[in-house]
């Protein structure tokens, strides 16, 4: 449900978000491994603007209510 809400909140601006999959990923555990690494959370959604880590799913919602995510887009 998180990724929904998240993804929902970016489909309003441009340019589009690019997703990685981690279940269809063969990489999928790596990758995650290393977000724990620079997120310090396990949970999908992780969200990242021009390289900086801006939350989950409720931080990316919340962002977009608030008018942040336009601001930093």
């Amino acid at each position: 449900m998180a990724i929904r809400k998240a993804k929902a909140a970016l489909s309003n601006y441009q340019p589009s978000y690019v997703a990685i999959e981690l279940d269809v990923n063969e990489r999928g555990d790596a990758i995650q491994y290393t977000l724990h690494k620079i997120s310090g959370i396990r949970t999908v959604p992780q969200v990242f603007i021009n390289g900086k880590f801006l939350g989950g799913g409720d931080d990316t919602v919340a962002a977009h209510h608030s008018g942040k995510l336009a601001s930093l887009l």
